[in-house]
């Protein structure tokens, strides 16, 4: 037992604030980046017929709708964190939360990819869901062996807090309005 800790944070199962907005950063980047570029990708043609206030409102909408799903995805981080044992996922947290994030949205963003309206429903990827989930778990740990990539990964983590500095903000902004929207 470390001199530094006591007896309680032996038995403690989320880690530290750090870790967590680390991983949390990668996920906004994640799911933030789409939606911000498809509303500046369609901004030239909504100004034509709509107001300053529609393009805001449209804007708090989506962001709202962010905030809500990386929330969502690191609530499912943390349960993971919480029910595995503490060797498994809380002592390299930054790193297998990394490795997590980016495989398990990065195969949702490939099966949302793949429904398109004139094609049938891709049934295939949806029965495959628990044998590719069970894959990307044994993944992150077998790549979370290699030392370089878990530097990398936690240095890229620890970078992209730099954006949570300002997307935090405008998603309590937006959530704020969407509530005010639909309240009055």
């Amino acid at each position: 037992m470390n001199i530094g800790r006591s007896k309680l944070s032996e038995f403690k199962k989320l880690p530290g604030l750090e870790d967590i907005a680390a991983v949390y950063a990668v996920i906004v980047v994640m799911i933030y980046y789409p939606t911000i570029n498809y509303f500046f990708w369609k901004f030239p043609s909504w100004i034509l017929f709509s107001t300053i206030g529609d393009l805001f409102s449209i804007f708090s909408y989506m962001v709202s709708v962010n905030f809500i799903e990386s929330l969502l995805v690191l609530a499912g981080v943390l349960a993971l964190c919480i029910i595995l044992p503490r060797k498994w996922f809380y002592d390299h947290f930054t790193s297998r939360g990394v490795l997590l994030v980016i495989l398990t949205l990065g195969f949702l963003i490939f099966g949302g990819s793949k429904m398109q309206p004139e094609m049938p429903f891709p049934w295939t990827l949806v029965r495959q869901f628990p044998l590719i989930f069970l894959l990307i778990i044994v993944l992150v740990f077998l790549l979370d062996k290699i030392g370089f990539l878990r530097k990398i990964l936690t240095g890229a983590a620890n970078r992209f807090i730099v954006f949570l500095y300002f997307l935090i903000p405008i998603s309590i902004l937006s959530l704020i309005v969407v509530l005010v929207r639909n309240i009055t």
